[in-house]
């Protein structure tokens, strides 16, 4: 009942419902508390999540990490011999990593947030899951990841896993959850970042989005590229020919050729890109 009202958007009654619940999965008698068998921990992780899942969305970081706290420390609570699904343990640290961001302790979060994304890898290659499940858990990994690396300063590694989680959203095709988009937000600040970071929001995210479309061949006309309407800045000319040698499916590119002016800005901002990129 919690998750459904947490869907209707009543976050705060989702949050009550889950305090009443929790109590309920702990045993108060004395007799039984020496019994493990007597609580049951799967759903307390469970309420656990969605309360802090509920306070998060009304901004109540900290009830929700305190809830995640609790949560994380069931799941790792037997050492090397955890009772509790490696699924649930990584989707409970993924909660965790986000929430931690939410607050800007970035490099705990991200701590956590690349555990989970560990522990996926491993589950998915010894657990049999659908492949879309196994995808859109990877790329919503990769996001988190991606993002709390953007808040450090870290283009690198931000863009790696901005990669990474694109290539997971081609299995999930229009049923991504927009997290294509969002990967596509994030790795258009990196490449601004090619210009030292300040230029980030020289890089609009309809190119990207496009150059990303080019590069693997989505979108309507999947052949042709038209950039024909973009005032070309370095990043965008790096991104242009990123997009050229790496394409499978690119067959034309079109250019406004009523504009020699701007046609021969191009080719010299091409030519300045390559000359860095033969640079050591």
């Amino acid at each position: 009942m919690a998750l459904a009202y947490l869907d209707a958007r009543e976050a705060r009654i989702a949050m009550k419902l889950c305090e009443q619940c929790i109590p309920a999965t702990k045993s108060s008698e004395p007799r039984l508390q020496t019994d493990p068998d007597a609580d049951f921990d799967f759903m307390r992780i469970i309420a656990l999540s969605v309360l802090a899942c509920a306070a998060r969305r009304i901004k109540f970081f900290q009830k929700a990490i305190d809830a995640l706290g609790e949560a994380k420390s069931l799941c790792l609570a037997g050492g090397d011999t955890v009772q509790q699904h490696p699924l649930l343990i990584a989707l409970t640290l993924l909660n965790l990593s986000a929430v931690l961001g939410d607050i800007d302790h970035d490099e705990h979060g991200l701590r956590w947030g690349l555990e989970a994304l560990g522990l996926m890898y491993n589950i998915f290659s010894n657990v049999e899951l659908p492949e879309m499940v196994q995808a859109y858990y990877l790329a919503l990994a990769c996001h988190n990841a991606a993002l709390l690396d953007v808040k450090l300063g870290r283009w690198a590694e931000a863009q790696e896993l901005v990669d990474e989680g694109i290539e997971f959203t081609k299995v999930l095709g229009e049923n991504d959850d927009n997290l294509r988009g969002k990967l596509i937000s994030i790795g258009a600040r990196h490449r601004g970042a090619l210009d030292g970071g300040a230029q980030a929001k020289h890089v609009p995210e309809g190119f990207l989005s496009e150059a990303v479309n080019a590069l693997n061949g989505w979108g309507e006309e999947r052949g042709v590229w038209n950039l024909s309407f973009w005032d070309f800045s370095m990043p965008e000319i790096h991104e242009v020919i990123r997009v050229l040698a790496n394409t499978v499916t690119l067959n034309k590119v079109i250019m406004d050729q009523k504009d020699d002016d701007r046609r021969g800005q191009f080719s010299t901002l091409a030519g300045s890109a390559h000359k860095q990129d033969q640079q050591p």
